[in-house]
């Protein structure tokens, strides 16, 4: 009679022996990658070398959270922008890669970077140039999974044939952590 809850109970322990031998410890998990839509200015102060000036921007970012505040940093910018002679407007494609490095990961997040940008104006004799970027800039969280930031950056442009040029380039962005 006794034998069944003996058996019972043994069985019962042996389970819980071994659930408590196989798990692991626990991991928390976070956010570790953002998808983000920003909107922004941007301000070319020499466009006599590729004839084409400033404008106004939207497109796509992305990040990538490495290790110890550090992000690997990703951007598409298209814009309308100014072309000088003959005067009239042109899309650009303003994609760059980089770092960011979080000075804090809490629900405010200032931060400096640098990336590697692209610029290519659809001008009629299709213009682009490479710009090595400084950035500074800050997240807030405003929920669990969605940032709102600002973000500003500067760019040397860099052409072989043409002296160098500068822009800066401020953006509003909103992004969703997954």
């Amino acid at each position: 009679m006794h034998t069944p809850r003996l058996v019972r109970a043994a069985v019962t322990a042996g389970t819980l022996a071994l659930a408590t031998l196989a798990s692991s410890a626990a991991h928390a998990q976070f956010a570790n990658h953002s998808l983000g839509i920003e909107g922004g200015f941007a301000y070319i102060a020499n466009p006599s070398a590729q004839n084409v000036g400033s404008g106004g921007n939207v497109g796509i970012d992305s990040t990538l959270y490495i290790e110890n505040g550090f992000d690997l940093y990703f951007r598409l910018l298209i814009g309308v922008h100014r072309q000088q002679e003959p005067s009239k407007n042109v899309i650009g494609i303003l994609p760059a890669v980089g770092f960011r490095y979080l000075f804090s990961e809490d629900l405010f997040r200032p931060y400096v970077g640098l990336s590697l940008a692209y610029l290519a104006f659809f001008t009629d004799d299709y213009t682009s140039r490479i710009a090595v970027s400084p950035m500074v800039g800050f997240e807030y969280f405003v929920s669990y999974n969605m940032s709102l930031g600002l973000q500003a950056e500067y760019d040397l442009i860099i052409s072989l044939n043409d002296s160098p040029e500068h822009a800066a380039v401020v953006a509003g962005k909103v992004a969703w952590y997954f």
